[in-house]
């Protein structure tokens, strides 16, 4: 929503109204918060956004969400899958912190990316999809870092294929030696709901 920080157009601290406002709307769920006329024509620009990134940060740390329920509107295959990669990852940033750990998901209609995302892992998300459309709406998704690949839309998503994406991810300089990374995939890459693999693989 816009508006979120209004009365700093003017002021140079929010309101107890409008910092409750930002936390509920983490607390809610949601992937990213807006600025407009705050900083586009507001007289403290920058202390709006270091206010914004305070609050929300706050509210990461002191989080406890569950969002369970949103997992409840998915097949139980998939939410299988889901649940069984974020417990793996819980144990591996256990063992190894989170900073060393990323996801790579394979997706046609986002959705496992999604999912993933509400989860709230402190991990990266890879989001390899086909489709534009898709890509572009993953990138306000809550730690997701959507890439489009037209090539594999029909194919399986095979070890070689997996191995060409991670080489892909390297030379962005977006991955690095001696990460462990936790891939998700379908065997069959059109298979709408087909996430069925987790692999965890160290580069």
């Amino acid at each position: 929503a816009t508006q979120m920080l209004e009365t700093m157009i003017d002021n140079p601290r929010p309101t107890r109204a409008e910092v409750s406002d930002i936390t509920n709307a983490f607390f809610d769920g949601t992937d990213a918060t807006m600025l407009s006329g705050e900083t586009a024509n507001g007289e403290f620009p920058i202390q709006v956004v270091r206010y914004m990134n305070d609050i929300l940060s706050r509210a990461e740390e002191k989080s406890a969400l569950n969002f369970n329920e949103k997992l409840e509107l998915v097949d139980d295959q998939e939410k299988s899958v889901i649940n069984s990669s974020f417990s793996l990852y819980k144990n591996l940033s256990n063992l190894i912190s989170f900073e060393k750990i990323a996801f790579i998901v394979f997706t046609e209609t986002g959705r496992s990316a999604n999912l993933l995302s509400f989860l709230r892992p402190k991990s990266p998300i890879f989001a390899i999809t086909p489709n534009k459309k898709i890509a572009y709406f993953l990138t306000l998704n809550y730690g997701i870092y959507p890439f489009i690949d037209k090539e594999i839309k029909k194919g399986k998503v095979t070890e070689n294929v997996i191995e060409k994406k991670i080489e892909m991810l390297i030379k962005k300089k977006l991955l690095k030696k001696g990460l462990t990374l936790i891939v998700l995939h379908g065997d069959i890459w059109h298979q709408i709901g087909g996430i069925s693999t987790i692999r965890v693989i160290k580069i």
